[in-house]
């Protein structure tokens, strides 16, 4: 009996051997499945979460903007040219707004921060400078030399010009 029932353990402890041997590739796939399956996650999590700040600047600046617009002024109008502006010229959004703002902020009308905003990120592609510093440098151009909001294409071909000849 005894003997038997040792045989009975070594075919036992044979058969879990065994199993365990078939089974260690599927349990090496599953703990990687887990592993990527948590770096998934971990990048997703990134990416909401940077999703939310994108957002969350978007709709600061809009309310920038919004302070500054009359009470018939539209912000949903403004929100979606600056979403057409950063299509067109490959810019965030959020700045195309904070460019519209700054416009709007040194005192020109609302249709005019529009184009001006264009303007500006012509100057920006021309000058290869940011999208704030394109807009100041606008303003500042038509403050000083007096001019009219229609002016600031002139302005920007003068800045360009000056910016190849001795640039």
């Amino acid at each position: 009996m005894a003997q038997f029932t040792q045989s009975a353990i070594r075919n036992t402890s044979s058969l879990a051997s065994g199993v365990q041997t078939a089974t260690q590739p599927l349990s090496n796939l599953a703990l990687g499945a887990l592993k990527v399956e948590a770096g998934l996650l971990a990048v997703g999590a990134a990416a909401t979460a940077a999703s939310i700040v994108v957002a969350s600047d978007f709709q600061g600046a809009a309310l920038d903007l919004q302070k500054v617009l009359s009470n018939t002024e539209s912000l949903d109008k403004y929100k979606d040219l600056a979403i057409e502006i950063s299509n067109n010229y490959g810019v965030a959004a959020t700045e195309v707004l904070r460019s519209m703002a700054n416009f709007r902020q040194a005192g020109f009308v609302a249709e005019d921060a529009v184009k001006l905003t264009s303007n500006a990120l012509d100057l920006l592609i021309a000058g290869d400078v940011d999208a704030a510093l394109a807009s100041d440098l606008l303003v500042a151009s038509l403050k000083g030399f007096a001019v009219e909001a229609e002016s600031a294409g002139t302005i920007i071909d003068l800045l360009n010009g000056v910016s190849n000849e001795y640039a």
